[in-house]
C-alpha cells in the first residue's frame, strides 16, 4: 500500500465515523422530540413504556414493569441535581423525579434531555443493565 491509499482509507474511516455519530445524535434527539413516553400519569407512563417494549419484543422488561411499584416521597432529596444517579439507585421514584425536573426553571431542550436520560436509566433498570 502506498501513502495515498492509506490516507484515503483513514479519511474514509473518519467520514464514516462522523456520519455514524451524527446519526446517533439525531436518533436520540428524535426520541426526545417524538414524545415517545407519556409522563402525564402512572397509567399513561406504563402504557407508553409497554408500547415501546412491544415494539422491540422486550418481554423481560415488560414483565418487570407489570410488577413494578411506583413510589412518591414528600421529602425526596436529590444531591447536586444528579437525577440519573438517583433513579439508578431508586427506580421506584422515576415519575416523581420527572415531575421535579418538569418544575425546574430550565429551558425546554435541557429539561427534555434530562428527562430522556432519566428515562434511559429507568429502562436500563428494567432490563437489568447498568453503566457501572
Amino acid at each position: 500500500m502506498n501513502y495515498i491509499s492509506v490516507k484515503k482509507i483513514i479519511y474514509s474511516l473518519i467520514i464514516l465515523s462522523l456520519i455514524t455519530v451524527t446519526n446517533c445524535y439525531k436518533d436520540s434527539k428524535n426520541l426526545i422530540d417524538s414524545g415517545k413516553f407519556n409522563y402525564s400519569s402512572e397509567k399513561e407512563f406504563v402504557f407508553s413504556m409497554n408500547q415501546h417494549f412491544e415494539k422491540f419484543n422486550n418481554k423481560k422488561a415488560k414483565k418487570k414493569l407489570k410488577d413494578f411499584e411506583f413510589k412518591f416521597d414528600e421529602n425526596i432529596k436529590i444531591d447536586n441535581n444528579d437525577y440519573v444517579n438517583y433513579v439508578e439507585n431508586n427506580p421506584s421514584y422515576v415519575l416523581q423525579v420527572i415531575r421535579i425536573i418538569e418544575k425546574k426553571d430550565l429551558n425546554k431542550e435541557k429539561k427534555e434531555k434530562i428527562i430522556f436520560d432519566v428515562t434511559q436509566a429507568f429502562i436500563r433498570y428494567l432490563n437489568n443493565f447498568s453503566l457501572r
